[in-house]
């Protein structure tokens, strides 16, 4: 069983969403602000914390004051699949829902503000269709929660003042209170030895000395040291975590750095988890772990939760009155890295809408796997993001490209479209700041061919009528003459948002030819001799041979393929020679001339045309 949806009213940021989760883990990504934290909020008022302390309760500062007047927040939360042997639990909550055949059940809570001079809003709970209980539903018990909070303590959370967690984790392997009680006593005998050791009982015959002296002409005294008589907690309060390399001696908490330490936090959780299954469904709420883990250990924690969940989930309980013992993740970040250890069908896009109720913003959830991804697609995205930890998912910008040539020249280029005039008043140049930040706030995103059509669906296709990207520019080659046709598939991709009714807009930036072609004026001829001298030092008389040609723009991106893919020839009627040269290197070259302010370079047009088109302020046209 799992939580299949979260319907969000009224709560925050969220005027009306469903956000609907995957079965094992699902990770929510977006910007600042973009609601991840809603949904978690929403998951813990809706269900109990494991170990019965609640700390989340509905505020004033939850109610979406711009639809107050439609009502206060309302939260409802779905399970699917749950079994046949856990279903009576469920009765009274169950619902039909339309192409399912599984076992749903459905709870809904809602908060009103306080009236008058009241000081306490009021709750409100409802199962099943929507009938109102008195207290919380019955069925709520069998799903809990463990939230584990971003920029969290570890250290604090699992020292031995509290002991809790460790204390749950013993109680659990001990099993029935007979087993806790003859675990205590075995330890109490222990400690009984340790009161008897002879330098103890040394001290206690040091003391008595005086003691004796001093009681003498009274009633005398006698003193004994011993150890405090041993409980349960006092023994759980007494353990203290240690943490250190696997072959090495653990060190206190305190010597270590906090990933490992925060590392340790959550294997304490699942250990507890496993030690203590008293629930049907226990959700694991896990806010921006990248806070704290260097990158791989962000993918290896991801994996680790996957299996997890998955494994949980084939648990056969050995009793069919015991609890279902299934684990489901949710996992908010904003780390491309955490999010490409997961498929992208386990990931929703958090985004920023404009209201309806109101003339600011609302939360709007963008699951992906509603895009209509083709089986195909999905595997090529989870492979791209896994290989590149793109920030593609990310994107309320973007700029796709063909290859790295144009991933590393942009920001060269863009610094010298978007530069003010050199006799520019304050406006312009704070307009041109401007600009050339929202460029860098920009995700750039290389496809490393043509394949563009995936990207863009990611992007521009829209649910429920929005969509991730606002702006997106794709930059291609047209691979044919200035004076040929555009390509169909040219014409294709441009043809895509109409087709997709997308609300975001997109901009096709086609080179004639190729990039490189496209660089050449003989206003550019000073940069792109001395990039290219970096990249062949020994070669001005190539250079000279592309001075020559019949065309020189064609003659310049030839030397960047292999001599018998040439066809311009030079005067003498022979094609350019030299081995080719790496594009990239040479746009690494090229950037580094065009640092340079002083050396005279004209930005192609259809460049220049997608940097001011992809830096155009939210809301302008």
């Amino acid at each position: 069983m799992y939580i299949s949806e979260v319907l969000i009213e009224r709560f925050r940021s969220c005027e009306e969403v469903r956000i609907p989760l995957r079965p094992e883990v699902t990770v929510l990504v977006g910007e600042n602000n973009a609601g991840k934290t809603t949904v978690v909020d929403a998951v813990r008022l809706l269900t109990d914390p494991l170990d019965g302390r609640r700390s989340r309760y509905f505020e004033e500062s939850d109610v979406l004051k711009a639809a107050a007047s439609l009502g206060g927040p309302a939260l409802q939360l779905e399970v699917s699949e749950i079994g046949p042997e856990q279903s009576g639990a469920y009765l009274e909550a169950m619902v039909h829902t339309d192409g399912s055949d599984g076992r749903t059940a459905r709870w809904q809570v809602s908060y009103a503000s306080p009236q008058g001079n009241g000081r306490r809003g009021s709750t409100a709970w409802a199962q099943g269709p929507g009938h109102p209980v008195t207290g919380e539903p019955p069925a709520r018990g069998g799903v809990r929660h463990v939230y584990l909070p971003a920029l969290r303590d570890a250290e604090r959370e699992l020292a031995s003042a509290g002991g809790d967690r460790v204390r749950l984790i013993l109680r659990g392997l001990l099993g029935d209170e007979e087993q806790v009680e003859a675990f205590v006593e075995r330890i109490g005998a222990e400690l009984k030895k340790v009161a008897a050791d002879e330098h103890v009982t040394a001290v206690s015959k040091q003391i008595n000395g005086p003691l004796k002296d001093l009681t003498a002409g009274t009633h005398p005294q006698h003193s004994e040291l011993a150890l405090a008589e041993p409980t349960f907690a006092s023994i759980a309060r007494s353990l203290r975590v240690l943490l250190g390399d696997l072959e090495s001696t653990p060190f206190p908490l305190s010597a270590s750095g906090l990933g490992y330490t925060n590392t340790l936090f959550i294997a304490t959780v699942m250990a507890e988890l496993d030690a203590a299954a008293e629930s049907d469904l226990t959700v694991l709420l896990v806010e921006e772990p990248e806070a704290h883990l260097h990158p791989q250990l962000q993918t290896l924690l991801l994996r680790y939760l996957q299996r997890r969940a998955r494994e949980s989930r084939r648990r056969v309980p050995k009793d069919p009155m015991e609890p279902a013992g299934h684990l489901q993740v949710l996992v908010t970040t904003h780390s491309p890295i955490l999010s490409a250890a997961a498929s992208v069908e386990d990931v929703v896009i958090m985004a920023r809408c404009p209201a309806e109720a109101s003339g600011g913003w609302q939360t709007r959830p963008l699951p992906v796997p509603q895009l209509g991804l083709t089986r195909r697609q999905i595997q090529h995205l989870d492979r791209y993001l896994d290989a590149t930890k793109s920030a593609l998912l990310f994107s309320s910008r973007a700029i796709l490209v063909e290859g790295i040539s144009e991933l590393l020249l942009l920001p060269a280029l863009a610094e010298r479209v978007l530069a003010p005039a050199p006799d520019a008043d304050a406006p312009a140049k704070r307009s041109a700041f401007e600009a050339l930040e929202r460029f860098f706030g920009t995700t750039r995103v290389i496809v490393d061919g043509v394949g563009f059509e995936v990207y863009l669906r990611v992007l521009m296709n829209p649910v429920d009528q929005m969509c991730l990207g606002r702006r997106v520019a794709l930059i291609t080659d047209t691979d044919v003459a200035p004076d040929d046709p555009e390509p169909d598939r040219i014409t294709k991709l441009r043809a895509l948002h109409t087709t997709w009714s997308s609300p975001g807009q997109l901009h096709v930036a086609a080179a004639p030819r190729t990039l490189e072609p496209a660089l050449w004026s003989l206003g550019n001829e000073q940069a792109l001799r001395a990039a290219f001298l970096r990249c062949a030092p020994q070669s001005k008389d190539r250079w000279e041979q592309v001075l020559k040609a019949t065309d020189p723009a064609v003659a310049f991106g030839e030397l960047f393929v292999t001599k018998d893919s040439r066809t311009v020839c030079g005067l003498d009627g022979e094609a350019i020679s030299g081995t080719k040269v790496s594009k990239g290197l040479f746009a690494q070259e090229l950037a580094d001339v065009l640092a340079d302010r002083a050396v005279p370079f004209t930005v192609p047009d259809y460049l220049a045309q997608a940097v001011q088109f992809i830096t155009v302020p939210d809301g302008a046209s």
